[in-house]
């Protein structure tokens, strides 16, 4: 599953980032890297914008590099 797949509220893991080296190195500045529970924000159609929270900050990554990132659906349950 990408992350583009996400649900709005849903919780997920990181597991791969396949991204180019740009975006990866910018990613990692901002504290997305495997293993990393993310959470899927409130992300409007038009923007074209994928919103996560992550450690208490809040990134937007654009749709098509969202579609790169591989991620494991997690459930407190």
């Amino acid at each position: 599953m990408n992350l583009k797949e996400l649900k709005e509220g849903d919780s997920a893991i990181l597991a791969s980032l396949n991204v180019s080296d740009d975006i990866k190195k910018t990613l990692l500045i901002n504290g997305v890297c495997l293993g990393s529970l993310i959470e899927k924000n409130y992300s409007p159609r038009f923007a074209k914008l994928c919103n996560i929270s992550i450690r208490g900050k809040m990134i937007s990554i654009r749709n098509r590099d969202a579609e790169c990132i591989e991620v494991v659906k997690y459930s407190e349950k």
